[in-house]
């Protein structure tokens, strides 16, 4: 994986939690990425590399300059690092954009659903500008949840893009915590929230999707719980997994399951080995404990960047967005998300990262594996 080094131009606090870093334009005629990509910031801290992915707001068609958000986790090392310490001037080092998330919009649909919660809204902005300006034809439809109206990030430039295209965007805000206030507003003199109340729910979902949602595309961006009931709700309505497109932050799935040993052999183009791993580690995990380093990067089965083979035996996947049904009936397997459910395991990977690679998030910018 290439990473570059860009200059920020721009830091805005869009909200108490999320921080917009703009890049200059940048100056690397292979640098390419499409509406709904992420890329992988790597930064050292008091001498250790960290390396995190941060979804890409802007889009190729709208923005010049790249944008990103960072919201800031509780504990987290790196966001709570970069909302501290990063300046404008500065250089952040940043991958070649990655993720899969955008790729339905090349079938140039006459509708698209979005869900969002908090920050999920992100790679889906990215996904909305480029369809409003380069898809005229497209109609976009956006259901958004947040605890208050000032957590609403892009709040301005929606209702910039809600008025601009008022016939093809269609936005609805929610608050599930909408007359909570911070200590510096209790004085302010905003009127109350007039818009709807409550989180997005089965209930929610129903009443906004349009009876020709079947056909349309829908995108998905926020915590779990989210885009469970959102899964459910879509699925409930008629429209088939192939029209449901997600995006995850992190997986939310415990540790829980056996932990008798299982027996992991490892195939690659050119040699065969036998490791012992547990059947509560995922298969990633497995084999970065042996040494193994394979590709990866986002831990939460949307980039299908850690693509493996199962030849023999089962395993299970709390999520695996990045796979049709073709690929996994193919016996393809995001190892970050696989654990073993028998006691022997045959894992065919494509390529093992190099010694320099090691340690690190390495990740296509397609999904390459081939199944025999």
């Amino acid at each position: 994986m290439r990473f570059f080094n860009m200059q920020i131009s721009a830091l805005d606090k869009l909200t108490s939690h999320g921080l917009r870093i703009t890049l200059k334009p940048p100056r690397y005629p292979e640098f390419h990425y499409e509406p709904g990509q992420f890329v992988i910031i790597e930064t050292k801290i008091k001498g250790e590399v960290y390396q995190r992915a941060y979804s890409l707001s802007s889009s190729p068609i709208t923005d010049r300059a790249l944008q990103l958000m960072v919201k800031r986790i509780p504990g987290g090392v790196v966001s709570n690092h970069l909302h501290k310490h990063m300046k404008v001037g500065e250089y952040l080092r940043i991958s070649e954009p990655c993720g899969l998330f955008g790729q339905p919009l090349k079938r140039d649909p006459d509708k698209i659903f979005c869900y969002a919660a908090g920050s999920g809204i992100t790679p889906l902005w990215s996904l909305i500008k480029t369809v409003l300006v380069n898809q005229p034809c497209c109609e976009v439809y956006l259901l958004y949840g947040n605890r208050r109206e000032q957590d609403i990030i892009f709040q301005h430039e929606i209702a910039l893009y809600e008025r601009t295209y008022r016939e093809r965007f269609k936005v609805k805000h929610t608050l599930s915590q909408p007359d909570s206030k911070s200590w510096f507003q209790i004085f302010s003199t905003q009127p109350p929230w007039q818009g709807a109340r409550g989180r997005i729910t089965h209930q929610a979902i129903s009443n906004w999707i349009t009876p020709d949602a079947a056909a349309s595309e829908h995108f998905i961006c926020g915590p779990d719980g989210m885009i469970n009931t959102t899964e459910r709700a879509l699925h409930s309505a008629g429209v088939s997994g192939d029209k449901i497109h997600i995006e995850r932050f992190g997986s939310t799935w415990s540790s829980a399951g056996s932990d008798q040993p299982v027996s992991l052999i490892i195939e690659t183009a050119d040699q065969k080995q036998t490791l012992t791993a547990r059947g509560n580690q995922t298969l990633l995990d497995a084999l970065s404990q042996h040494g193994i380093s394979i590709p990866h990067s986002c831990r939460s089965g949307s980039c299908g960047a850690c693509i493996a083979q199962v030849t023999e035996g089962v395993v299970t996947m709390n999520h695996h967005d990045a796979l049709s049904k073709a690929e996994i009936d193919a016996g393809l397997v995001l190892t970050c998300q696989a654990r073993a459910q028998s006691p022997s395991i045959s894992l065919r990977v494509a390529r093992q990262a190099s010694s320099e690679q090691k340690g690190t998030q390495d990740m296509p910018k397609q999904k390459s594996f081939k199944p025999n």
